[in-house]
């Protein structure tokens, strides 16, 4: 039965009858076979599948800074896959400049699912002067690397949930992941799918790093 811990020991007998003493006992627990694929946020990417992705964004279509690192913000792909305990998401750009993370591109993900209660925010983080007209329930700031933020819609923090993140110029691309219970807390039912909103930003957007 799956879930029920057994506890085994084993006894041998020879051709003469005799038995030997117990042996040590061990014990285990029958699962069902877990649908659930891991990432690991390491920045070479090699363990994303094209099943993966979850939208495509054409290139060139985002404002102009003209500071040179415009095509750091400029998304194309977005990725996601739910794992046993966490989230991963990936996002490939049109060409990540080296460091641009350091000083020049925040990532934003808003993530909120279907028939989720009422309360979801429409305004984006860090006081950037942006709305949504689908309101989400949980928020990912991806300043660099070590540099994040997590927030629920009331904008409390939940930065305990953030799992990792990694950029790497050379494939245009940043992973990062999420603990799946900040979802869960925020109303999430696991092995739904979720809704996402992914917006590039230049830094210092107001109070943005």
């Amino acid at each position: 039965t799956n879930g029920v811990t057994y506890y085994i020991v084993v006894r041998a007998s020879d051709t003469a009858g005799n038995i030997s003493s117990n042996s040590s006992q061990v014990s285990g627990a029958p699962r069902v076979p877990s649908n659930y694929e891991e990432r690991v946020i390491d920045g070479n990417f090699l363990d994303w599948k094209f099943s993966d992705v979850k939208a495509l964004d054409p290139h060139d279509d985002a404002y102009a800074f003209s500071d040179g690192y415009d095509d750091s913000r400029n998304i194309l792909a977005l990725y996601a896959r739910e794992g046993e305990n966490n989230y991963y998401f990936r996002v490939d750009f049109k060409e990540l400049g080296i460091f641009a993370e350091h000083a020049n591109l925040d990532l934003y993900l808003m993530l909120s699912w279907a028939g989720q209660s009422a309360g979801g925010q429409g305004w984006l983080p860090d006081f950037s002067e942006c709305q949504t007209n689908t309101p989400w329930k949980v928020g990912i700031t991806v300043y660099s690397a070590n540099s994040y933020s997590v927030v629920n819609s009331t904008w409390g923090a939940e930065n305990w949930s953030f799992f990792g993140a990694n950029f790497n110029s050379a494939l245009d691309a940043t992973e990062f992941a999420i603990k799946k219970q900040v979802l869960i807390n925020a109303g999430w039912t696991p092995g739904t799918p979720l809704q996402m909103q992914c917006f590039a930003m230049k830094d210092g957007t107001n109070s943005g790093l």
